[in-house]
């Protein structure tokens, strides 16, 4: 179940993500938006199951959101902002990996 549960919920947040890349122009205010739906979504969506097989523990779905909250939003916005700077770097002088 988390497989193809964690699987679909990270697909819907990349399709959003994707989407806040298409109608947000500003670059700031969509690197800011384009994390929330990965961070958020995760970090809510993926302790449900957990939750639901764990025998309805609560400590265990407060838990998994405060870590998957602060381990997502390390991993989207810190790794993500060296990424997306490296790419836009590389962009400046030519080198587009996404055409």
């Amino acid at each position: 179940y988390d497989v193809i549960l964690g699987s679909l919920i990270t697909l819907v947040a990349g399709v959003l993500t994707y989407l806040i890349g298409r109608v947000v122009k500003n670059k700031p205010l969509k690197f800011v938006l384009g994390g929330i739906f990965p961070v958020l979504l995760n970090a809510l969506l993926l302790p449900v199951t957990w939750y639901y097989f764990s025998g309805g523990l609560t400590y265990v779905y407060g838990l998994s959101v405060l870590f998957l909250t602060i381990s997502q939003s390390i991993s989207v916005y810190a790794v993500g902002c060296f990424l997306y700077l490296g790419l836009e770097k590389l962009k400046g002088k030519g080198i587009n990996f996404f055409e």
